[in-house]
């Protein structure tokens, strides 16, 4: 008698070198920048801030956590990245103070990290040591007419 699927026991994932790439970010970043004129909350205000990201226990998703002040206002939030072996591609999801709920696709080209979702993108690069990094946010409605949101530069503390 066959095996049906549901009696076969999915195997685990395995560890590839697209999953290691991820460790650029490990670590704690001390950020600065400032909201671009057309971002939604405190359009032209400086950005201080600090963001973590660990590994999670396994070695597959990196968890990060940050903190960005800007005026009066803040954006908080956690999020994980990874890497997907069936798809061959890297994604973001984040989840914020705001109430955002945002998914991200991500391609890597050397020590350029370009995040895209469906009303933000972002073209992450890391300095040749990887002790710092600058973030260029945009956004759009609908996925169209894209907006400069914010500029962001981070050096990593510890």
């Amino acid at each position: 008698m066959a095996a049906d699927s549901t009696d076969i026991m999915q195997q685990p994932p395995i560890l590839k070198p697209e999953h290691k790439r991820l460790h650029v970010f490990a670590g704690r970043w001390k950020v600065v920048g400032w909201n671009r004129d057309g971002a939604p909350i405190a359009p032209g205000a400086k950005i201080i801030g600090e963001e973590t990201y660990e590994w999670l226990t396994g070695g597959f998703f990196m968890v990060s956590r940050f903190q960005h002040h800007f005026g009066d206002d803040a954006h908080i939030g956690m999020g994980t990245m990874g890497y997907d072996a069936d798809s061959h591609a890297y994604f973001v999801h984040n989840f914020d103070n705001l109430g955002y709920d945002r998914r991200y696709q991500v391609r890597v080209d050397d020590k350029t990290w370009k995040f895209t979702g469906e009303t933000e993108r972002c073209t992450l690069v890391f300095s040749h040591d990887g002790s710092r990094k600058t973030e260029s946010w945009e956004i759009s409605s609908g996925g169209s007419n894209w907006q400069p949101l914010c500029e962001m530069t981070a050096a990593k503390i510890g």
